[in-house]
């Protein structure tokens, strides 16, 4: 491994293609700056670090080959105590599943080195930082799972790839405007819960597959038209921004929350609604 690695870092080469490398180095790279990586990988105890030996990969906690010996899935649950930053340059292209949740990973999430095979990327619960490329994620990408870190910067739905069913960017600091006119087609659950958006809300003419839409803790603000949500609609919670004005919901409506909003909800037939708190905008 040593060998390899001197050639990848050799500048007079330019950029070396990683394909090319069996999945055991690529793997080994890739959970090298990890403090405590010996969670994941196990090794042969020389009680020299000169002589580090990894298992192989197929024994890896949490790591699925397949037949071909080809990492397909990283799974991995409260598995590091100690973390640290990830180099998904290195992750093999193979790879259409990657998770990573509370293992306390750390630094920038380098967008575009995520394999062009990638369907599922889940890191929440870490504390990754930095901004998010989501115009560089997967053309094939269906499930992104963020949710809890510290992400920041803004957010542009018009760029992200159309097989997106699921994004949760929930508790970060991202900032700025939405258009949530813009989101992919097949979007089925947008979660922008307790981040720093701001501005209009408009639900005018959001995916006709959706189900859940999640935006509480927010400073959005103006007025909301909830009449033409899609048929598949389960639940809608936008408490806790700053909503004015009157608002007509549909009379089967889905689960609507508005607590926290200065605003009066009316069904279609013009009935106040008092049927529980979460409908009520004045607490």
């Amino acid at each position: 491994m040593f060998a390899v690695f001197i050639v990848l870092h050799d500048p007079s080469i330019g950029k070396f293609d990683l394909s090319i490398l069996p999945h055991q180095n690529l793997m080994e790279f890739f959970i090298a700056p990890l403090a405590d990586a010996e969670r994941i990988c196990g090794y042969i105890n020389t009680d020299s670090p000169s002589n580090f030996i990894y298992l192989n990969i197929d024994t890896w906690n949490g790591v699925v080959c397949n037949s071909a010996d080809k990492v397909i899935k990283i799974e991995w649950i409260r598995v590091l105590k100690k973390g640290g930053p990830i180099a998904v340059q290195y992750l093999p292209e193979s790879v259409t599943v990657f998770t990573a949740i509370d293992d306390h990973l750390e630094g920038t999430l380098d967008v575009k080195h995520l394999p062009n095979s990638l369907e599922v990327l889940n890191l929440s619960r870490n504390l990754l930082s930095g901004t998010l490329a989501l115009e560089c994620l997967p053309r094939i990408i269906r499930d992104v799972f963020l949710f809890d870190n510290n992400f920041e910067g803004t957010i542009d739905f018009a760029v992200l790839p159309g097989s997106l069913e699921k994004l949760n960017l929930r508790s970060n600091a991202l900032t700025g405007t939405i258009r949530l006119t813009a989101l992919p087609r097949r979007v089925k659950l947008l979660n922008l819960s307790m981040n720093q958006f701001h501005g209009d809300f408009d639900c005018s003419n959001l995916p006709q597959q959706m189900e859940i839409l999640h935006a509480f803790e927010n400073t959005f603000s103006g007025s909301l038209h909830l009449t033409d949500l899609p048929d598949t609609m389960k639940e809608v919670d936008l408490r806790q921004n700053r909503f004015t004005g009157n608002v007509t919901v549909a009379a089967k409506r889905p689960f609507i929350n508005l607590t926290g909003n200065n605003v009066q909800v009316r069904d279609t037939f013009g009935r106040v609604d008092g049927t529980s708190l979460r409908m009520s905008a004045r607490r």
